[in-house]
C-alpha cells in the first residue's frame, strides 16, 4: 500500500485523528469505528424518551451504516432526520456527534478495509499482559520489547510450522448468514439495476413488498 492508499481506522479520538492528518495530509479518509459508533449511539438512546422507539432508531442508523457512497449516505441521513424530527433532542445529538463532524462509519467511504478496529484493539491487552507487562517503559527499552513482539509473532505465524497461527484471508461465513441469506433470495424480491458511466445502483423493495416502481425510484433520487 502507497501513501495515496493510506486510511485510518480509528474510535473516534480526536489526537490520534489529528495525528494521523497532521503528518499524512488531510486528502486521506478517517475511517469511524463501526463498533464504537454503534456504542456511542446506544448510550445516548436515553434522549428519546419511548423505549419502543430505540430499536427501530438503532435499525435505521444500522441501514445508514450499508450506504455504499456519499451520495447514498447523504440522501439517506436526509431520510432519517425527516423521520425522527420529532425526537429533537437525540437528533440533535445525532447530528452534531456523527454527520457533522465523525462522519466516516458508512461502508462506502472507504471499500475493502475493516468497518471496526477490533482487531486491533483485541492485541492491546495481549502486549500489555505478555510483553510490557502493563510497564510504563522508557523509549530504549521498548524498542527492544517491539523487536522481541515482532520476532516472536514472526515464528507464531510461520505456515511452514504445524501449529502456526492461521492468517485468514478471507471472511468466514457461518451458518447463520448462509441461513439468512437463504431466507432472503426466498423472498424473491425484485432487485432494479441502473448502470451509470461504472458505477451501478441498486434498488430493492424495503419490508414485505417484492417489487419496487419507477416512481418510488424518483422519488428516492429526488430527496
Amino acid at each position: 500500500m502507497n501513501e495515496q492508499e493510506l486510511i485510518l481506522i480509528a474510535d473516534g479520538a480526536e489526537a490520534v485523528s489529528d495525528a494521523f492528518l497532521k503528518v499524512f495530509g488531510t486528502d486521506h479518509n478517517v475511517v469511524m469505528c463501526w463498533f464504537h459508533m454503534r456504542k456511542y449511539v446506544e448510550k445516548n438512546l436515553y434522549l428519546v424518551e419511548d423505549k419502543a422507539l430505540h430499536g427501530d432508531i438503532i435499525n435505521d442508523i444500522e441501514t445508514l451504516q450499508l450506504s455504499t457512497n456519499k451520495n447514498v449516505f447523504d440522501i439517506a441521513t436526509k431520510l432519517f432526520l425527516k423521520k425522527w424530527k420529532n425526537e429533537e433532542k437525540f437528533i440533535q445529538y445525532f447530528s452534531n456527534e456523527w454527520l457533522n463532524s465523525k462522519n466516516g462509519w458508512f461502508e462506502g467511504l472507504a471499500t475493502h478495509v475493516p468497518s471496526t478496529n477490533n482487531a486491533l484493539e483485541a492485541t492491546n491487552p495481549v502486549i500489555k499482559d505478555e510483553d510490557t507487562l502493563r510497564e510504563r517503559l522508557v523509549l530504549s527499552r521498548f524498542t527492544v520489547v517491539l523487536f522481541s513482539i515482532v520476532n516472536k509473532w514472526s515464528k507464531e505465524r510461520n505456515p511452514t510450522l504445524i501449529n502456526s497461527k492461521k492468517f485468514e484471508h478471507q471472511p468466514l461465513i457461518t451458518l447463520p448468514i448462509w441461513t439468512d441469506a437463504y431466507k432472503w433470495v426466498k423472498l424473491n424480491k425484485a432487485v432494479i439495476s441502473i448502470c451509470n458511466g461504472d458505477t451501478a445502483m441498486y434498488y430493492l423493495p424495503a419490508g414485505e413488498e417484492t417489487r419496487i416502481t419507477d416512481k418510488e425510484i424518483k422519488r428516492y433520487e429526488n430527496c
